[in-house]
């Protein structure tokens, strides 16, 4: 078990620089601007040297995504380094969702086409995925090239890259990169589960927060199975909601009685939007809230979990990574000329309560 000094001076130091992180009211009032308006906006913030930094090659939209993704990648490097020993091993932990992020952004760039150079723009530059190696991947002409290097490379890292090698043989046949990013998902919510385990009591608010991840979004699977959008629902490995659960709410005809089965074995923040959901709601919508109740949930820590413990970097990480996502949302709002309307529903505070 890792001693209080374990924490202590990198919690102080994130503590520290809370009151940097964008308060509600302040996105909020990007989002009536125009792009020139949001960059003025953000040079007044943390985010002036990533600004500065991408001036001179980017504009536009573009401008506002390069200087949050560098943005965010400094603020976790720095955040990783600010813990030592046992510590850290957790905070990198915590961390393995960009690598898998990163992954499945190149592969999905491949397969859908488009401007594969626009896929830079949503990789977040922390880890081994740097733009150079990123943009290779992107310049292979087809996919199985593509994850070649990957797998050669060992991208983004070794377990990963195994696993990929070993579904790809797969995906040749059924040519599905749901299957695909589905392995990966599953690999890497298994490694943070089990990591998370490993590290005894100072790793119970990671394996809290990994499991209710990994629950709410076999959940939304089984429930999604329900309504026809799947027919074999793939779960994540999950540490609450049992499969026999899933699996026969899957299959249960009508949406109240499925959603029955699953709210008899629901934690208490998912009762109220599953029976909003089986009154007639969306999927979509159920979905989003549920992950809104989470992270907003896991930020909280910062003042309801141990100040010497885990629950801080926890709720720093996942504060900044959900800033970064607002003013991507709020950028793309702009560049497309959408009402802001339609993009406030979706952004997700973490001052805010549910």
């Amino acid at each position: 078990m890792l001693l209080a000094s374990g924490y202590d001076y990198g919690n102080a130091r994130l503590r520290a620089r809370r009151p940097d992180l964008l308060s509600a009211a302040v996105i909020e009032e990007m989002l009536e601007l125009d792009l020139d308006g949001i960059a003025g906006a953000l040079s007044t913030t943390a985010y002036r040297g990533s600004l500065e930094r991408v001036t001179v090659r980017s504009q536009g939209a573009a401008r506002i995504h390069d200087a949050v993704r560098f943005h965010l990648a400094g603020t976790l490097d720095a955040t990783r380094r600010m813990y030592e020993e046992e510590a850290r091993q957790l905070v990198e932990l915590a961390l393995t969702d960009t690598d898998l992020h990163n992954a499945l952004v190149l592969l999905r760039a491949h397969v859908h086409g488009g401007d594969r150079e626009a896929a830079v723009a949503h990789l977040v530059p922390l880890g081994n995925i740097t733009d150079a190696l990123a943009r290779e991947v992107l310049r292979q002409p087809e996919l199985a090239a593509a994850v070649q290097l990957l797998v050669r490379w060992r991208l983004p890292d070794p377990e990963t890259a195994r696993v990929l090698h070993a579904a790809w043989p797969v995906y040749e046949v059924d040519e599905d990169l749901a299957h695909l990013e589905h392995a990966l998902c599953a690999a890497t919510a298994a490694r943070v589960i089990e990591g998370a385990r490993a590290a005894g009591p100072d790793g119970l608010e990671l394996l809290r927060a990994a499991g209710r991840d990994a629950d709410e979004r076999n959940l939304v699977v089984a429930l999604r199975a329900q309504a026809g959008s799947a027919t074999e629902p793939a779960f994540l490995p999950q540490t609450s909601l049992d499969l026999e659960s899933l699996s026969r709410a899957a299959v249960t005809p009508g949406r109240a009685a499925a959603v029955a089965v699953l709210a008899s074995v629901a934690r208490d923040p998912w009762l109220r939007p599953l029976e909003r959901y089986a009154a007639g709601g969306d999927l979509t919508e159920l979905e989003l809230e549920l992950e809104r109740h989470r992270l907003v949930d896991t930020v909280a820590r910062f003042d309801r979990g141990d100040p010497l413990g885990f629950g801080i970097p926890l709720a720093w990480i996942t504060a900044t990574t959900l800033e970064a996502r607002n003013l991507r949302l709020v950028a793309e709002r702009a560049e497309r000329g959408m009402s802001p309307d339609l993009i406030r529903p979706l952004l997700i505070f973490a001052d805010r309560s549910t």
